[in-house]
């Protein structure tokens, strides 16, 4: 998905604890050449809306690890917060796609659109984050099981998890 991270970390008071992803920056109008700041617009697009796959994540695996019996594992008060981060990505990747359309003189997009065009997204991001999820959970599982063992797991321990 293109998503970096640098750690996973469960406390016991889940204080801290969640996915360290990679920063994503806007990039910024005027430090480059037109067509290139386009290209890195399209590309941070991307970026938001594999942020927003990922934060719908969190909730769900925290419930299917429930379900295994990894209880530790649980931190349902932090729903609200992958929430409020799926939103911001998905209005991120929308604005960016619609100042990549306008700059191309591509069809412009209504304002009176947008929260339809947002609710949309967040709707078929959320459906591709359960799809992920349910794919790729016996390898979950097995990241989710040894970080209750350890509390903290490195990018490089969770490919030795999985690899």
């Amino acid at each position: 998905m293109g998503v970096g991270f640098g750690q996973v970390v469960i406390g016991a008071d889940h204080e801290g604890a969640g996915v360290d992803t990679e920063e994503v920056e806007r990039p910024v109008q005027g430090s480059t050449g037109a067509a290139d700041y386009l290209l890195q617009l399209e590309k941070y697009a991307v970026r938001c809306r594999s942020q927003v796959i990922v934060a719908f994540a969190g909730p769900i695996v925290e419930v299917r690890a429930a379900q295994c019996g990894l209880t530790a594992a649980v931190g349902l008060d932090s729903g609200r917060k992958d929430e409020r981060d799926a939103q911001t990505f998905a209005r991120e990747m929308i604005q960016a796609r619609c100042e990549v359309a306008s700059a191309r003189d591509e069809t412009q997009i209504a304002m009176e659109v947008l929260p339809q065009m947002l609710v949309g997204e967040l709707g078929a991001l959320r459906g591709e984050s359960e799809a992920l999820v349910e794919a790729e959970f016996a390898a979950i599982e097995a990241v989710a099981r040894r970080l209750v063992e350890v509390g903290r797991l490195m990018a490089a321990d969770i490919a030795g998890v999985v690899g």
